[in-house]
């Protein structure tokens, strides 16, 4: 250990006067706080790997702190702390007070933080499947639909809380969290190698991913190099497990050359069916006194059925406020803030047009929550969960709702004062109820079962069973109701709202101005997947314009088509 005088050459413990050179193959653990004068792991040929293990919670009780000199980090070399259990254990933090930093070798603390089912973000456990776990973005639910995936929690501008653990498959298996590594820097960082703190993929089947931890790099100089800075969730076993969230990288510089790759990605499935919502990337650049929030989920194709959405990214867990001041919000490659009634982000800029998400649910954020005039670029989308206001609307996007389940919980209601233009698509197809729910829902007629009904009665099964099929409900001159879902053969409630028709959601529309329409506007029912499955309902389109109606677009509210 680091406090035996036996293991160094000078055969008394390294102090405040110390130039440190640990250059074997040998792992040196370090119990407590301590001052050096420099820093060196391994040499430039990188013909020894030498580990340094932090066996002490370093961003609680203290750092180890270089004084006069710099950190040095070779290639093969690598700084790492121990593992957490219930508690947290290890974390690293290293303060190199007057000198420059170099690492080309590795600052490796995957898979370092909670165990399974622990941590405040811990994922569940569902009998036989399990969730992922939360930290900077949520986990991934699991096919029994109410799993839930772990909550969001520790700090976007300077966090140093490590991640949480899998939810386990009733046996074990959940993917051990990521780890926490703050590095602060008085002059120059040169990153040439890579700082991971990703979350453990799950070990056992139906296990879920481990959040991905925390970096905090503080450079009061220039950051340069072209290495790797992840927090990434850990991935969920086979098709039914969640991912874990991703973790939190915040980083500061006065100034900085070259390209790093930065990712705090979900972690995803095996068919990235319940992949986990994004961590949070912030950087602060303090000599421009500019800050950008970046929340990027890697293009995660999330989902075989409409049911399931991107994993999302609250800034806030529900029932914390926080108000978030950036200069810039980038939301990209199907990353998914969840804009929370508890959150307020004041952002001088908005990008989402690369695959950005926003879901609406409630919170203050300049254009999305209303009053002004709003525009969705194309690419970008809108899960517009919650009733606004808007002096106008251009969508050349993507506008939608969340999907439903057993209740009518989301539709886009969307008022404006003045014009409404749409060059894109209002899309709510399969967004209402899922399969077996509803007023309308269909029903299990033995061998085969029949569709869901909405504005019109639902399709009996081959069994002929009189009535089988939903019925009618809802309005016929103001239809604001969200379609019921089909009717399966199968008992498991589960794979009954899964693979059942959804029906259609549900989309209102009352423009004080002139509604120019160029677009689609869906509100379909989808089609049964499975089982014998009928279609499920179409939902409802209600549109009030004050001004003119004019455009070539399509509006349809078709039901799905049951399975052969």
């Amino acid at each position: 250990s680091w406090e035996d005088g036996d293991h160094w050459s000078s055969y008394t413990v390294p102090g405040a006067t110390s130039d440190v050179t640990i250059d074997s193959t040998v792992t040196v653990d370090i119990a407590g706080t301590t001052t050096i004068e420099s820093l060196v792991l391994g040499n430039v040929g990188g013909t020894t790997s030498p580990v340094l293990n932090f066996n002490y919670d370093a961003l609680t009780t203290g750092a180890l702190i270089i004084n006069g000199g710099d950190l040095t980090v070779h290639t093969g070399a690598d700084v790492t702390h121990t593992v957490g259990t219930t508690v947290v254990v290890g974390t690293v933090y290293i303060d190199v007070q007057s000198g420059n930093a170099t690492i080309t070798g590795t600052m490796n603390a995957d898979g370092k933080g909670y165990t399974l089912l622990n941590g405040s973000g811990a994922g569940s456990d569902r009998g036989s499947y399990g969730s992922g776990a939360g930290h900077g973005g949520q986990g991934g639910d699991t096919y029994d639909l109410n799993a839930g995936g772990g909550d969001v929690y520790g700090s976007i501008t300077t966090p140093v809380t490590i991640g949480s653990g899998g939810g386990q498959n009733g046996a074990s298996g959940g993917g051990t969290g990521g780890g926490a590594i703050r590095l602060d820097v008085s002059t120059n960082l040169v990153l040439n190698g890579s700082i991971t703190v990703d979350g453990g993929n799950g070990t056992t089947s139906n296990a879920g991913g481990g959040a991905g931890g925390s970096i905090l790099l503080a450079v009061a100089g220039q950051l340069s190099g072209t290495g790797t800075v992840t927090a990434d969730g850990g991935n969920g076993v086979n098709t039914l497990s969640g991912g874990g969230g991703g973790g939190r990288i915040a980083i500061s510089y006065a100034t900085q050359t070259d390209t790093r790759t930065y990712q705090a990605y979900g972690g995803g499935v095996s068919s990235v069916d319940f992949t986990g919502g994004a961590g949070t990337i912030y950087i602060n650049d303090t000599t421009a006194a500019t800050t950008e929030l970046i929340i990027d989920n890697n293009d995660s194709v999330v989902g075989v059925s409409d049911y399931y959405a991107a994993g999302m990214t609250p800034i806030t867990p529900s029932g914390t406020p926080l108000t978030l001041n950036l200069t810039t919000l980038t939301i990209r490659n199907e990353g998914n803030l969840d804009l929370n009634s508890d959150t307020t982000i004041n952002a001088t800029t908005l990008t989402w047009n690369d695959s950005g998400i926003v879901t609406d649910r409630g919170g203050t954020m300049s254009p999305i929550s209303g009053a002004g005039s709003l525009t969705i670029p194309s690419g970008a989308t809108l899960y517009a969960d919650t009733a606004r206001t808007w002096s106008s609307v251009a969508n050349s996007g993507t506008i939608s709702h969340s999907q439903n389940s057993t209740a009518a919980t989301y539709r886009i209601d969307i008022t404006t004062t003045g014009d409404f233009t749409n060059t894109g698509t209002i899309d709510t197809d399969g967004l209402g109820y899922l399969g077996y729910e509803g007023p309308g829902a269909g029903a299990d007629t033995g061998s085969y079962s029949s569709a869901g009904g909405h504005g019109g009665q639902g399709g009996d099964s081959y069994e002929l069973v009189v009535g089988s099929g939903g019925d009618v409900y809802g309005s016929v001159t103001a239809p604001t109701t969200i379609g019921s879902g089909s009717g399966i053969n199968q008992n498991a409630t589960n794979t009954r709202q899964y693979l059942g028709g959804h029906g259609g959601g549900a989309i209102e529309l009352t423009v004080g101005g002139d509604l120019i329409f160029n677009g689609t506007m869906t509100s379909d029912g989808s089609d049964g997947s499975n089982f014998q499955a009928g279609g499920g309902a179409g939902g409802s389109v209600f549109l009030t314009v004050t001004g003119q109606l004019s455009g070539t677009g399509t509006v349809t509210t078709d039901g799905g088509d049951g399975v052969s």
